[in-house]
This record gives structure tokens, C-alpha cells and sequence, in this order.
């Protein structure tokens, strides 16, 4: 069993600020975005800006990394 605590600064990020902390580019998270391998919140309205979902980020990674450890 993978037993840790990651620290998540915050629930959700701008794209903006995904890329400056991941390195990818803004054009490869947009990408990401639209064949669903990055999961964005909800938006209220269309022209609101996408926030990446951090927390489903670290859930799919645990989940990754607990099938790859069997």
C-alpha cells in the first residue's frame, strides 16, 4: 500500500500558471484539455479561463503508480 501526504498548494490553477510550474506549454495543455487527458474544473460561464484540476492530477497519479507497483 502507497501510504504518503502530498502538500497540493492549491485546488486549482490557470493555465497560465500550470505551464510556468509544469514547462508545458500552454499550447500542448490546450491540447490536453480537448482529447480530456487534463481534467479542468467546471466552468459557470463560457468565457470564464479553464483552471486545471490539480487534485485529479495527483489522484491519477496515484492510481497510475499503484497499478504500476501492483
Amino acid at each position: 500500500m502507497l501510504s504518503y501526504q502530498p502538500v497540493i498548494p492549491v485546488p486549482f490553477m490557470t493555465l497560465d500558471e500550470y505551464s510556468r510550474h509544469s514547462g508545458i506549454s500552454k499550447a500542448s495543455l490546450r491540447k490536453m484539455i480537448g482529447d480530456g487527458r487534463m481534467i479542468i474544473k467546471k466552468k459557470d460561464s463560457p468565457r470564464e479561463h479553464p483552471q486545471i484540476n490539480l487534485i485529479a492530477i495527483y489522484e491519477r497519479a496515484t492510481r497510475e503508480t499503484m497499478a504500476a507497483l501492483g
